[in-house]
């Protein structure tokens, strides 16, 4: 994907493109807790996920990006959502600007246990749901993604 997006790129510049992609809510019901990278390129927290490859089904991107940034292996995800719009604006510390359009999973089965597996992530840490990062420490474009697991949880009724 990167050199279909450096293709792009050399004709767009740094203005928008769509930016399809995947998410994985790494959640651990029985402790009540989820899973989150703080992410080398802007040092905030967020959840696992990239952009979709040609020929790929959202569900594999999901499983892909989770195995890569994680060093877990997905047993079972579930779909919650497809997210896009302005929330999911995101401007790269170099100036790329993408829309995302991302398919958002629930994992809640895995193998493995959850570590910095490759350069995206500088820390990986459980957190209990009622007790996230303060959101100006949220990654931006999965902010509406969190929101949507949180709504999905039922967390969001119990935390107001």
């Amino acid at each position: 994907m990167a050199n279909y997006v450096q293709e792009i790129r050399k004709y767009v510049g740094k203005k928008p493109i769509f930016m399809p992609g995947a998410g994985v809510v790494l959640y651990d019901p029985a402790a009540g807790e989820i899973v989150m990278q703080k992410r080398s390129d802007n040092g905030c927290w967020g959840i696992f996920g990239g952009a979709m490859e040609f020929g790929e089904q959202p569900e594999d991107t999901a499983k892909r990006e989770l195995l890569e940034e994680s060093g877990v292996r997905a047993i079972a995800l579930e779909l919650i959502g497809v997210e896009a719009g302005e929330a999911l604006f995101h401007e790269y510390p170099n100036g790329d600007q993408v829309y995302n359009v991302a398919c958002l999973f629930v994992c809640q089965s895995w193998e493995g246990s959850p570590h910095v597996h490759d350069d995206e992530s500088l820390e990986i840490k459980r957190f209990p749901i009622f007790a996230l990062p303060e959101m100006e420490l949220w990654n931006p474009p999965d902010y509406q993604l969190i929101q949507r697991f949180l709504s999905w949880s039922k967390a969001d009724k119990i935390m107001l």
